[in-house]
């Protein structure tokens, strides 16, 4: 059995009900490849192939799909189903974003290039993580010969990126401008003089 079918997913979207609440069986089956395993995702030929054992010809499979694809069910619960999914993959890409700015915000560039600013690697994979670190590598020719360019990232803007995610930096905000204007009179001023008319 697939793991797909093993998976029970009752997670309830905005509208409360689940997102497989009118599928049964094999479209169920169907709309789970379509949207979450990465071999089907979107596709629905190979969707169709996989949740429907007994389909052998793509062409078959290609056509049945379209039709599964214009069921206004299944569309529902394919809409309902990448809903969830994207919220998940969002938040595993907002953590990959947030680890990178924190590489390009920290890096030492010493264990990067060297005095000279020639990398301190033969290969790039070799420094890891870091790799991401440099932006460019360009090699020139002049007449004396050729040398090589190293550019690393700009740590600065990395840093600015970081501090606003760690809310360091926050905008000035002008208390004057937010404060209300009051106005105390006594009690024998012209203002009370004229409302009391």
């Amino acid at each position: 059995m697939a793991e797909a079918e093993k998976q029970e997913i009752s997670v309830k979207t905005e509208d409360k009900t689940a997102w497989d609440e009118e599928l049964s069986g094999k479209k169920r089956l169907f709309v789970l490849f379509y949207c979450t395993e990465d071999e089907c995702f979107l596709n629905g030929t190979r969707a169709y192939l996989k949740a429907y054992k007994n389909c052998q010809s793509e062409n078959a499979a290609a056509v049945n799909a379209g039709k599964l694809l214009r069921n206004a069910k299944v569309k529902q619960a394919i809409k309902k189903l990448l809903r969830l999914a994207r919220d998940e993959d969002d938040e595993q890409a907002v953590y990959r974003m947030i680890k990178q700015f924190e590489q390009l915000s920290f890096y030492n560039p010493a264990d990067i290039i060297d005095a000279s600013g020639a990398l301190r690697v033969k290969d790039l994979k070799e420094l890891g993580a870091l790799a991401l670190c440099v932006e460019q590598i360009e090699t020139r020719v002049t007449s004396s010969g050729s040398y090589t360019v190293v550019k690393l990232a700009n740590r600065q803007k990395a840093m600015e990126a970081f501090s606003k995610y760690l809310n360091i930096i926050r905008p000035e905000v002008d208390i004057q401008a937010m404060m209300p204007v009051v106005m105390l009179t006594g009690k024998n001023s012209e203002f009370e003089k004229e409302e009391t008319k």
